[in-house]
């Protein structure tokens, strides 16, 4: 059994797959297995992946239909055989070496399910920025913690590659990513956070992330943006309400009020048809919840 599974969702990313896959067959830290994900890809990342297979055992590929990132994912969590879980964007690339040499110190040093990268490389047309976002936090960290210099916007950016994952603690939480939406990064890590008390902060350089990429999913559809988000506040709202945990409580209504808002400043340029089909999806979101939950804030 490998120490990592890295699971790397593949689509429509001819231009950067190689890049991204070399970073991982240049490691250090040989105790891994790479499963790429082909989401249906309508370019060469099919052959491509085969390819990479063919030169090394370590690398897996599954060819499935279009099911969009949440799906590749859970697919490639459910044919791992790792004990923890890297994930991986195809646009995307682990920055040195021995990323995962040192993440491996990491882990083995504190044992914890959840492990957060805070060490991140900006890639954008303006050039590469790396930094730590939590660098005044040592090893380990409590959720409480973590949530409060979050809600400070001290940390930055976070997604769903920012945190590596026991296998065995995501089957067990049934912490798999809500098919069809998206944003299912912020719907996956107010899950994941809730299910845990403390987590394992990774200051070695880890992850280069590619920003403001021509072609790229959340670039375009701000529509399906802004009633994805409405779903997102829906689920929120039930979890709130059927979850015992105080700190849980105020960390899904303060997502809501920030998911919430974002919704309404991105319809702003909607026209009559997209407003009239966002009102429908969010009908069931009553203004006088959400007022409830701003005097709680």
């Amino acid at each position: 059994m490998p120490f990592f599974s890295i699971i790397i969702p593949v689509y429509n990313v001819e231009d950067y797959l190689s890049e991204c896959i070399r970073s991982v067959l240049t490691q250090t830290f040989n105790d891994w297995e790479c499963i790429l994900v082909d989401d249906g890809s309508p370019d060469n990342c099919p052959q491509l992946c085969d390819e990479y297979a063919e030169q090394d055992k370590r690398i897996k590929v599954i060819h499935k239909k279009n099911g969009g990132m949440s799906d590749a994912r859970n697919a490639g969590i459910l044919a791992a055989t790792g004990e923890y879980i890297v994930l991986l964007d195809s646009d995307d690339y682990l920055v040195v070496n021995d990323a995962l040499q040192n993440l491996y110190s990491t882990v083995i040093n504190t044992n914890e399910n959840i492990i957060y990268n805070a060490n991140i490389t900006l890639v954008s047309p303006k050039g590469v920025l790396g930094y730590d976002r939590l660098i005044i936090f040592k090893d380990e960290c409590s959720i409480f913690d973590f949530y409060s210099h979050w809600r400070k916007k001290e940390i930055g950016i976070i997604a769903g590659w920012s945190f590596v994952t026991q296998r065995a603690f995501l089957l067990d939480k049934r912490l798999f990513f809500k098919k069809g939406i998206l944003h299912e990064d912020v719907h996956w890590i107010a899950r994941l956070l809730c299910s845990s008390k403390s987590l394992t902060i990774n200051h070695y350089q880890f992850y280069a992330y590619r920003q403001q990429r021509e072609g790229s999913i959340m670039a375009s559809m701000p529509v399906k943006r802004v009633i994805d988000k409405i779903i997102i506040i829906k689920d929120f709202l039930s979890f709130a309400e059927n979850n015992n945990s105080p700190f849980c409580k105020e960390f899904y209504y303060w997502r809501v009020v920030y998911l919430w808002n974002r919704a309404y400043i991105e319809s702003f340029n909607f026209k009559q048809n997209d407003i009239n089909t966002c009102k429908k999806n969010s009908e069931r979101v009553e203004s006088s919840t959400l007022y409830i939950i701003l005097c709680q804030l």
